[in-house]
């Protein structure tokens, strides 16, 4: 706020004059409101300068918390030689190493089962004589109660066993073949291997009504496409196909019948010794699937291509699997493709089987790269507030010199660079940062590209996590430039309470001097109209006395 300067038209020849008192006197009376206003813009340097040194501050406890967390993690990475086979991820807590994954025999697979016999109708024949059935999964019994009206059906099966709460569900399939098409399928929740059983008698296992290996050694194959018809959508690309059973191949030409009506019969007429069947799923799109029970457990794959196994259209429906394979040559079995606990700290994701003396390379090791990176970005952080603070102390000191906050910086700094713990990487100069005569810091790469591979994993430790080692100053320099709460953050708000009452008191002052600048202009008229007046008195005077000297002496004085 400032004072409005007052203005007046004077009539006597005074009146510049009086105009130049009056300014004079505001003038005076204002230097007081001048200064404060001085101090105002020296606040808002001020507050302007905190706010830089709040951002570099910020931005280099962000640092110390990286590098907090960098060493939290170790710094490890991990890498798969394969990951078509085998991916995966390391935690905070895995340590550097090398292990072989090899001989993946099988991955984990969910087991799965259908009713060794069809029924007429899903919702009418009767599944239960006596009403009740046991179900087995793994170990667990289940007593599935099928008594009441409607229930003692595949329907009511089907929901009874989707009540339970046992890991599996049941559909019921209907192949559309033959007068009994309607079928009874159980799959497991969860890869695994696991027994599954339907049994008429609870306890005994040979009163089990599925199919397939649970029932009697016998494994069942169905195809992993569907397909929108059994007697029209090609099931080949090229019209040939190849059977294998137990390692034995078997040629199946599919001319004029490349379909799934025209695959089965050529597979049942392979003389492999299995058994093809076409499944109507009742899904509204490929509603169609290809099922292949193997007596005696046998394995089985349809390809595509000969001789290539990974054209195999086939999945196992059996009593599932467990993930097979060997970690540094020791077996290891799993009821899942993702394996934790066995190497601490590390994950793997199985994907596919390893061929014959095929070994995978799962490498931990600690990450020079991104060390480094995370080194020179704090290298820089460091500069900028050191800058920042170094201008504000010494002869050439700015606005903010013996600021608290500046010694507060400054102090942290220096603990932070002379920051060292017992162990091979004690300080940051072992780690080749370095300080010259300006306080300027520069990571020498040729140190830290020096150090080995021990050293490397001593400078995790020695950076700590965000509350320890060197991580944890990041808690210092963030309670300075905490947004909210942070130290520079209360200064500023001294700085505006300040602001505020300088504000106060020159509007108070302006409003004075404005006051006094009116009165002073009224009696400033006033006088002017006085001299104005006593300046007529005297032209009137001056020109009586010149009428009169002319009267007496007939001519002007001169």
């Amino acid at each position: 706020m400032s004072t409005s300067p007052l203005r007046f038209t004077g009539v006597s020849s005074f009146s510049n004059d009086l105009q130049m008192v009056v300014d004079r006197a505001v003038q005076i009376a204002s230097l007081p409101a001048v200064e404060m206003q001085n101090r105002q813009a020296e606040l808002l340097s001020k507050k302007t300068l905190l706010g830089g040194l709040s951002a570099d501050v910020g931005a280099l406890a962000r640092s110390l918390a990286a590098l907090g967390s960098l060493g939290s993690a170790k710094g490890v990475s991990a890498s798969s030689s394969d990951g078509s086979r085998v991916s995966v991820t390391a935690s905070p807590s895995a340590a550097p190493g090398t292990y072989t994954v090899s001989e993946i025999t099988s991955l984990a697979a969910a087991a799965s089962a259908t009713t060794a016999a069809g029924y007429a109708n899903p919702g009418a024949a009767e599944v239960a004589p006596g009403g009740t059935l046991e179900l087995a999964v793994g170990h667990d019994r289940y007593l599935i109660d099928l008594s009441g009206a409607g229930r003692n059906n595949l329907n009511g099966l089907r929901d009874a066993i989707n009540a339970l709460g046992a890991g599996v569900t049941a559909t019921v399939l209907n192949t559309g073949t033959g007068e009994t098409p309607y079928y009874l399928s159980i799959s497991s929740n969860s890869t695994g291997r696991k027994t599954l059983e339907l049994r008429a008698t609870a306890g005994q296992s040979g009163t089990n009504l599925l199919a397939g290996a649970a029932a009697a050694g016998e494994a069942v194959y169905s195809s992993e496409q569907g397909f929108a018809t059994r007697g029209a959508t090609a099931v080949s690309a090229d019209g040939a196909m190849q059977l294998v059973v137990g390692g034995v191949a078997y040629a199946l030409d599919l001319t004029g019948a490349n379909h799934l009506d025209g695959l089965r019969a050529a597979i049942d007429a392979s003389g492999a010794g299995v058994t093809a069947a076409v499944i109507d799923t009742g899904a509204a799109v490929d509603r169609y699937r290809l099922s292949i029970t193997a007596p005696g457990g046998q394995t089985v794959e349809l390809r595509e291509t000969a001789d290539e196994p990974a054209t195999n259209i086939l999945t196992a429906a059996h009593l599932g699997a467990d993930a097979s394979f060997k970690l540094n040559g020791l077996p290891v079995t799993k009821a899942g493709n993702t394996v934790s606990g066995v190497i601490p700290g590390v994950t793997l994701n199985l994907l596919g089987v390893t061929g014959p003396g095929q070994e995978i390379t799962i490498s931990l090791a600690s990450d020079r790269g991104a060390l480094a990176a995370e080194l020179g970005a704090f290298v820089s952080a460091y500069n900028r507030v050191a800058e920042a603070v170094n201008a504000q102390i010494g002869k050439d000191a700015g606005l903010l010199s013996g600021d608290p906050i500046i010694r507060q910086v400054q102090s942290q700094l220096r603990a932070l660079t002379a920051y060292s713990t017992g162990g091979e990487i004690a300080s940051l100069f072992d780690l080749g940062i370095e300080l010259d005569s300006a306080g300027r810091m520069s990571l020498n790469r040729d140190v830290f590209d020096s150090l080995s591979n021990f050293q490397i994993a001593a400078a995790f430790e020695f950076l700590g996590s965000a509350t320890s080692g060197l991580g944890a100053f990041s808690q210092s320099f963030a309670q300075i430039s905490d947004p909210v709460s942070g130290f520079i953050r209360i200064q500023t708000a001294r700085y505006d309470e300040a602001d505020a009452r300088l504000e106060q008191q020159i509007s108070e002052l302006t409003g004075r001097v404005n006051t006094m600048q009116a009165g002073l202009l009224a009696r400033i008229q006033q006088a002017d109209s006085l001299l104005a007046s006593l300046e007529s008195q005297r032209s009137m005077l001056n020109a009586s006395l010149e009428s009169l000297n002319m009267v007496l002496y007939g001519r002007r004085d001169r």
